[in-house]
């Protein structure tokens, strides 16, 4: 049994989609679950006609939601929906509509609101994607991801009940599989009371390994734009290699690090179940892909990719008493956690404390609500390159080598972080030095070119 997830741009058109549903009817023989996501660009158009409501911009709500409805009935037409399917789909738009009339009246895009609105992207995609693979000649179902993935309130990353979930699964699930395919919703969930979850953007992925470990299913493939996990990300790296094979450690780092390819949530069911995920090309089918298995089959030591962060604010706290240092240390954590603010770093020195984070709006009122008696500095316009490997963390070796291919192209490094799992070293950057700095490691670590120098490392 696999779970087949698609993301937006293999579900982006009836081109695309057709696509997809000559896949899946490749698979037909063992029994599949389906996953796909919103449409691409549609999760984003959803998001500013939140954004258009709020602002009370009447113009661009009609914009957006005919813009949308229009789509989605074009793309009707062009694979020739049923007439289930097609009342199915206008069924769903009813609702948009409604949906979108009623908070244009109050003015207000509640959480919970704004979950239900997102969560037609998927709702749309899933009927589209329904016909097309029907039309292949498979036996398939449509399943409401609402009714088996159970939340918590948390509205726009919503926490599923996990322990709820192989119950549904067996009564919702595995019996439709008994019949056909089964397609669903990513993204989705919906709380005890009914009300509309989403999982956080990319959560897609997080639906498709969650549902996977519930069915203990032989293989989870992701599928996307690109031929698997690649060595760095090719739009900086035109020759990025891919890679075979990653660990589940490995995969976490990455994805972590904001590889596009992953969700950071998608491997922890996974690996509680240990069930391989392979990520393919929707695009390039033939492709064997990435596989991410518990195992790290290239040993301890070796560099097997190379992630970024942009977009990051570096904030120093300085002290002249290094006793200050264990107090203050002990208030940042305590608000950073009562506030919910992820930090990408934290560094300290006898004399002062750095922490690099990405700057969202928990970041700013975790910063807003420092004691106004501390002196603090701000830098903007950061980002954290790291070296990921299995246990490469446990010598210096990657880390001289970096540090000598940065340095004698004059790139600065401000900060060195060593990963807690043992699984990356990242360096913190001036954002402009990023894409030199990728392109040089690359070529060190990947393109068989001796290092340049080497520098010790206190």
């Amino acid at each position: 049994m696999i779970v087949m997830k698609f993301g937006g741009t293999s579900v982006q058109d009836a081109g695309a989609i057709r696509r997809v549903a000559e896949i899946v009817r490749r698979h037909a023989e063992r029994k599949v679950l389906v996953v796909v996501s919103a449409c691409a660009g549609v999760t984003d158009q959803l998001v500013r006609l939140s954004q258009a409501i709020e602002r009370r911009d009447e113009a661009a709500i009609g914009k957006i939601k005919e813009t949308l409805i229009d789509k989605h009935k074009m793309e009707a037409q062009t694979l020739t929906l049923s007439a289930e399917e097609k009342e199915q789909l206008e069924r769903f738009n009813g609702e948009f509509e409604r949906c979108v009339n009623g908070a244009s009246i109050l003015h207000e895009v509640t959480p919970r609101t704004h979950d239900r609105l997102l969560s037609f992207g998927e709702l749309w995609s899933s009927v589209l994607t329904l016909s097309a693979i029907r039309q292949t000649g498979q036996s398939i179902s449509w399943l409401d991801a609402r009714t088996v993935i159970t939340t918590d309130n948390a509205y726009n990353a919503a926490h599923p009940q996990t322990d709820a979930l192989p119950l549904q699964v067996q009564q919702k699930i595995i019996p439709a599989l008994e019949r056909g395919i089964v397609i669903t919703q990513g993204f989705l969930g919906a709380t005890t009371d009914g009300h509309t979850t989403t999982l956080g953007r990319g959560g897609s992925d997080y639906s498709a390994s969650l549902l996977g470990a519930a069915l203990k299913a032989d293989e989870i493939q992701i599928w996307t734009d690109v031929d698997g996990i690649l060595t760095t990300d090719p739009r900086l790296v035109h020759v990025a290699r891919q890679l075979t094979h990653v660990s589940f450690d490995e995969a976490t780092e990455l994805s972590q690090f904001g590889a596009k390819v992953l969700h950071p949530k998608t491997v922890l069911p996974a690996i509680q179940k240990n069930i391989p995920i392979r990520v393919l090309n929707t695009f390039n089918p033939s492709n064997a892909g990435t596989c991410i298995t518990r195992e790290a089959i290239k040993g301890k030591g070796i560099v097997r990719s190379i992630a970024f962060k942009r977009g990051l604010e570096v904030m120093t706290v300085r002290f002249n008493d290094p006793e200050q240092k264990s107090p203050i240390l002990a208030e940042i954590f305590a608000r950073l956690q009562e506030t919910g603010t992820d930090v990408e770093l934290v560094n300290t020195t006898e004399r002062g404390i750095v922490l690099a984070a990405a700057s969202n709006e928990r970041w700013r009122y975790f910063c807003d609500h420092l004691p106004a008696s501390w002196h603090i500095t701000f830098q903007t316009g950061r980002a954290l390159c790291a070296l990921v490997g299995h246990l490469i963390a446990e010598d210096f070796s990657n880390l001289t080598r970096a540090l000598g291919v940065m340095q004698s192209e004059a790139i600065h490094v401000e900060a060195i972080a060593q990963g807690g799992s043992g699984h990356h070293w990242a360096v913190l950057l001036r954002e402009h030095q990023l894409t030199p700095a990728v392109r040089l490691l690359h070529a060190d670590f990947f393109e068989n070119r001796a290092s340049v120098k080497t520098v010790a490392v206190a």
